[in-house]
């Protein structure tokens, strides 16, 4: 109640963690003031990641954010 708020974003990953991990470790080590967390999901056929940042400013989770995007975009196109 008395701290600073915690903020979050996510991002969609149409990918496993076992093929994302080592880049994702990447970015949790670029980014030490952020919490990234990963969530495997799967419904109705269909298997994907949703990877969440968590940071206490809005610099700090927009630029892991953006980094954790570039990531998933970099393993290429793929349906979700």
């Amino acid at each position: 109640r008395a701290g600073t708020k915690l903020l979050s974003d996510m991002v969609h990953c149409p990918y496993g963690e076992g093929t994302i991990g080592d880049a994702l470790t990447a970015v949790q080590k670029a980014h030490p003031d952020t919490i990234i967390g990963s969530y495997p999901k799967y419904l109705d056929g269909a298997f994907w990641t949703e990877l969440v940042v968590r940071a206490r400013t809005q610099e700090a989770l927009d630029a892991a954010t953006r980094e954790v995007q570039a990531m998933v975009d970099a393993l290429g196109p793929r349906a979700a």
